[in-house]
């Protein structure tokens, strides 16, 4: 594990994470969101237990529930990765995509936790489909140093985060940053 924050699962071994995942169900039956959406860094925890958290927030009468899988990780940061890349191609190019480095097990977890999700109340979204092809997945959305999509071994940017919340199947029409590589 690389130190992440408590995930957003009921049932959890921390008491710290025990008791803020209790308070923030308490805030969902406060606030009556139209939508919960939840997302973590889904392979470092065991999360065949976000069944029951699903089943808890659908019972606050939450209408929907995201559960958003896992992006891309890298086996080092992605910053590192692209710095490799950059060494040994001869244009010294920064891809739009790539592979070099990224974590194998992602796309095996993504679908297991499409499966999941399938039988619950709650809608799956691939981070991984959004983010990847069969030329790799996105490294950068833009032409400047500030584009990257992860400042380290997964965690995404506030752009990469806004590039897949745009992409959520929401209730409103997302605005559009265009069309990338």
């Amino acid at each position: 594990m690389r130190g992440t924050p408590a995930p957003p699962l009921l049932g959890t071994e921390d008491r710290n994470c025990q008791d803020s995942n209790v308070f923030v169900l308490g805030q969902i039956d406060r606030l009556k969101p139209q939508v919960v959406i939840l997302f973590a860094v889904w392979n470092e925890y065991e999360y065949a237990s976000v069944a029951n958290t699903v089943l808890a927030i659908k019972k606050l009468g939450v209408p929907s529930v995201l559960v958003v899988g896992p992006a891309p990780q890298w086996k080092d940061s992605l910053p590192r990765n692209l710095y490799q890349y950059y060494l040994h191609d001869s244009s010294h190019r920064i891809p739009y995509r790539m592979s070099l480095g990224l974590v194998l097990d992602v796309p095996g977890v993504d679908n297991s936790m499409r499966r999941l999700i399938s039988v619950l109340p709650a809608t799956y979204v691939s981070t991984w489909n959004l983010m990847c092809s069969e030329l790799g997945c996105l490294t950068r959305l833009g032409e400047g140093g500030d584009s990257i999509v992860s400042w380290d071994y997964g965690h995404l940017t506030t752009l990469a985060a806004e590039y897949v919340a745009e992409r959520l199947p929401l209730f409103f029409a997302p605005a559009s940053r265009g069309n990338v590589p």
